[in-house]
């Protein structure tokens, strides 16, 4: 679950362009592991909630990207024949 929530954090960012990656990533699959295991209680749902941050994490950072491609070249198609 601290991998999703730092994985979320950096996001947000602009500074964590590939970590963002790196942590949702190990956060995912640490969460997967801890699902796998048969424990019951609160043990389960931290491991469900660390998935679901990593994924929410993931879909931001892609979204933040694909936005800025779609700015950048907007701005840049924009500003080319203005010479």
């Amino acid at each position: 679950m601290i991998l999703g929530i730092v994985a979320i954090l950096l996001a947000c960012c602009a500074g964590g362009k590939w970590l963002t990656f790196l942590v949702a990533a190990a956060g995912l699959i640490l969460g997967i592991i801890a699902l796998q295991k048969p424990k019951y209680g609160s043990s389960r749902g931290m491991a469900l909630a660390g998935v679901i941050c990593s994924v929410i994490a993931l879909l931001m950072k892609i979204i933040v990207i694909i936005l800025l491609g779609v700015g950048i070249g907007t701005f840049l198609y924009s500003h080319m024949f203005h010479f």
